[in-house]
């Protein structure tokens, strides 16, 4: 009773105290929706920037060197990167180029990193990954970069026998994951067709319930 009287000294009654609940209930609502908004804007921007970079890059090598270079290795350099290894996107395999077994980034005189801006860009860092402190067969998933561990993209030369092949006009390929909110943020997204890969317009390559794959064609030299 002496609270209600308080209320009512004040000049609030029960019917004014819930209107203003309600709108600061809008107001917080409203706000949340806005930044996750924006923080799925800024991604969606940063994955796009990110892989218009490096294939501008390697097209960059392509010209200089008459040829887009000749085996696979992760870029930028001293960081890991992500693949596939089987005809489904189930099971990924991580690591730098020691641990996947191919040599030290080999681009002709590093150039990849010649034409990209320093720091070199990066993808997002999603939550739901995983660390990207261990190497080798992650069943659950691609990694995340960490306070230690820088994560990049997988460059594959197009050729008979490698990881991923295509008869179209593609010369390589540069692999990454992303969470399945976003896309690929290219125009030359590739796509398998009984095994062979192909342009389309999709927005990605293959998904899981937890992440998609992006397959993205260098066209050229």
């Amino acid at each position: 009773m002496k609270k209600h009287m308080l209320l009512r000294s004040l000049g609030f009654t029960g019917v004014e105290i819930l209107i203003t609940i309600t709108v600061i209930g809008i107001l917080v609502t409203m706000v949340t929706v806005g930044y996750l908004a924006y923080v799925q804007n800024a991604n969606q921007s940063q994955i796009t920037t990110t892989i218009h970079a490096y294939q501008g890059s390697l097209k960059g090598i392509a010209f200089e060197a008459d040829s887009y270079p000749s085996s696979s290795f992760c870029v930028p350099k001293d960081s890991k990167c992500c693949s596939t290894t089987s005809a489904e996107p189930t099971t990924v395999r991580c690591g730098n180029d020691t641990d996947l077994g191919w040599p030290a980034n080999s681009s002709p005189a590093g150039w990849v990193e010649r034409y990209v801006e320093d720091p070199p860009p990066r993808m997002p860092n999603f939550a739901n990954f995983i660390d990207c402190t261990a190497s080798g067969m992650m069943s659950n998933g691609p990694c995340k970069e960490t306070s230690t561990t820088k994560t990049g993209l997988l460059y594959i030369r197009n050729t008979t026998g490698a990881l991923y092949t295509s008869t179209a006009s593609a010369k390589g390929f540069l692999v990454y994951y992303i969470d399945p909110a976003y896309d690929c943020g290219s125009s030359d997204v590739m796509t398998f067709s009984a095994g062979n890969l192909t342009f389309t317009s999709a927005k990605y390559s293959r998904e899981t319930s937890s992440y998609r794959e992006c397959i993205i064609g260098l066209r050229g030299s």
